[in-house]
């Protein structure tokens, strides 16, 4: 009965060791198929951008606003996807022209403790804008 009792044990051990394993195997590969996915990865690499022109009417009977120059805005949207972090944003910002350097910008949010305000979402962004402007638009 003791040897019995011995297999029976065993086997439970390696039958209840081996369903550990394979729920460790099956979460390891599910999480490395979504981070390794090429139709995703190719996804994220692209910028979200969208270009709206704003127009300032002039009134041609006043002899003053003739000599203005009609200020023309480009406004590109700028998404920041759920869990993106700061040095991926930082690389989107300097890809879309916004800023020069992206350790700059994450110096920036560091000295102003706004390293971790950033939040996911679409934002507005005029061509032309401060670093100042760019860290108060992103941490709204």
């Amino acid at each position: 009965m003791d040897k019995f009792n011995d297999i029976l044990y065993e086997v439970s051990d390696l039958l209840l060791g081996f369903v550990v394993l394979l729920v460790i195997v099956s979460t390891v590969g599910w999480q490395l198929y979504g981070w390794f996915e090429p139709g995703k990865a190719q996804a994220t690499d692209k910028v979200a951008t969208e270009i709206t022109v704003e127009k300032k009417e002039i009134n041609m009977e006043d002899k003053e606003n003739e000599n203005k120059k009609i200020e023309v805005k480009e406004v590109i949207r700028f998404e920041i996807k759920p869990g993106e972090a700061g040095v991926k944003i930082a690389e989107n910002l300097k890809h879309q022209g916004f800023i020069d350097s992206p350790d700059e910008f994450l110096n920036m949010l560091k000295k102003s403790n706004l390293e971790n305000s950033m939040k996911a979402g679409t934002y507005s962004i005029t061509k032309g804008s401060t670093m100042e402007e760019i860290v108060h638009i992103l941490t709204k």
